[in-house]
């Protein structure tokens, strides 16, 4: 057996912990500060009630963009996303402010019929389709 000279062991990397521990805090500070400026800039001025208003008016954009969730016999899932995303919005919106609770169901029960058929289609799906557009424009 031979034997090992202390100077032939090789030395691990050094770990640069300051260096990184900079690098953590740095990015955290940017990002907080980029969150904070986002917030103040499209914030509602602390009136939580116009954010909520803000939320349905975004919904019923999303609804008036929706076409057909149909293509052919097929669900078109692209705008069914729309339509979906119009509905999660909606039910968030309805639980702060109940006026918006109509709307809230009608797109939800039409997105539970999709999801219950993999169809968009039926009477029951058309009638809260109408009812969703009839409420967003009247809002």
């Amino acid at each position: 057996m031979q034997a090992v000279e202390p100077d032939a062991v090789v030395a691990g990397p050094k770990r640069r912990w300051g260096m990184l521990l900079s690098g953590f805090v740095a990015g955290v500070v940017v990002g907080t500060g980029a969150v904070g400026l986002t917030w103040a800039s499209t914030g509602s001025g602390g009136d939580p009630a116009a954010g909520v208003d803000g939320d349905a008016a975004t919904a019923c954009s999303l609804v008036r963009r929706t076409g057909s969730m149909s293509a052919g016999s097929q669900l078109d899932f692209d705008q069914f996303g729309r339509w979906s995303s119009a509905s999660a919005l909606m039910q968030s919106a309805s639980h702060d402010n109940v006026r918006y609770k109509p709307l809230a169901n009608a797109l939800a029960r039409t997105v539970e019929i999709v999801a219950a058929t993999y169809k968009a289609e039926g009477a029951e799906f058309e009638e809260h389709v109408r009812q969703a557009r009839a409420l967003c424009a009247g809002l």
